[in-house]
């Protein structure tokens, strides 16, 4: 089964010309592979331990963040986030918690809302990309979006919803948010290959992000922030994704009962047996948990079951290329 499952990953690759990681851990077997070119005119190519952007995963990140502030008793649940951000957002409603914030419940307008856009590589942010630092610099993106429905009628998936998140846990923590998750995230978890890197200045052995059909490509510099914040943007590897999952399960980046807050089904997620969490997409059940991203030059997920750790992560640099492999994972018994 290994050999052929090997096999299926490397024809699916070639066909559909993969570019990025897979790494999967099932049943005792673990097989981690490569393709494509993290640098396309250079003929540089992917690597295991190659970083790659992660676009809404990061989410993920930063609901942790929010919980190790819960834990420390900086903040709750259910804080008002007006109380925290007071003036500087004056449109912000003022009966949205950080748990609506969290569960996509809190009906903030979405400057990014995947609803409204057609193509996701055609789409331009309404402010220049190099302008987009920290989470503070996306308060006239979500302003320019009008209140949607009352906090807690429902989900909604909101970029700015998270956006919001970056900026409560700044303000809360007195620190740069992209700071805060590194020193309390993914320093403590082993995560060294993890951070929010400007896209104009890439560390060794990191992806470039492209956009195109195949036959043309251009990179994703002007269509992403230029550094990444509270609902997208870290760069990771599948290794360090392996040990984020390992040290949040095991409560060693916040305690167990949190854990359990945050991956505990507490939405339907808008498709059949998807559910959303406080951060975290889940199955019905909540016994597997799994981080999605995608945007222009940018497609990922990483999936565990949260009893044996077992799973999968697929990272690619180009804007739909993880789905295929993701959805051959999936028909795997």
């Amino acid at each position: 089964m290994t050999s052929e499952l090997t096999a299926r990953l490397r024809e699916q690759a070639a066909e559909t010309s993969f570019s990025g990681v897979v790494s999967v851990r099932k049943n005792g077997w673990s097989h981690c592979e490569a393709f494509g070119f993290r640098d396309r005119p250079n003929s540089a190519p992917n690597t295991p331990e190659t970083r790659f952007g992660t676009a809404s995963m990061t989410k993920g990140f930063t609901a942790v963040g929010i919980a190790k502030l819960v834990e420390q008793g900086a903040l709750d649940f259910e804080t008002p986030a007006k109380s925290v951000i007071g003036a500087r957002l004056k449109n912000l409603h003022g009966d949205i918690t950080v748990r609506h914030l969290l569960d996509h419940s809190s009906g903030i307008g979405d400057y990014l809302d995947e609803a409204e856009i057609d193509d996701i590589e055609r789409f331009e942010l309404a402010i220049p990309p190099h302008r987009l630092m920290s989470p503070l610099d996306y308060i006239p993106l979500i302003e320019a979006k009008p209140q949607k429905f009352e906090p807690g009628a429902r989900f909604s998936y909101s970029n700015s919803g998270y956006a919001v998140l970056g900026i409560i846990i700044e303000l809360v923590s007195g620190e740069p948010y992209q700071d805060f998750i590194d020193s309390r995230i993914f320093g403590p978890a082993g995560m060294a290959r993890s951070g929010f890197f400007r896209s104009d200045g890439l560390p060794e052995n990191t992806a470039i992000g492209y956009l195109g059909d195949g036959e043309s490509w251009q990179t994703n510099l002007f269509k992403l922030p230029i550094r990444g914040a509270g609902d997208g943007g870290a760069f990771t590897t599948a290794a360090d994704m392996e040990r984020f999952w390992a040290a949040l399960v095991r409560g060693e980046l916040i305690g167990t009962d949190l854990v359990t807050r945050l991956l505990t089904p507490r939405l339907p997620g808008g498709q059949k047996g998807q559910w959303f969490g406080l951060g975290f997409w889940l199955n019905e059940d909540g016994s597997s948990a799994a981080l999605i991203g995608g945007d222009a030059g940018v497609s990922c997920i990483s999936l565990i079951s949260r009893s044996d750790l077992t799973g999968y992560t697929v990272l690619s640099n180009s804007t739909s290329g993880a789905w295929p492999i993701v959805r051959l994972l999936d028909a795997q018994p």
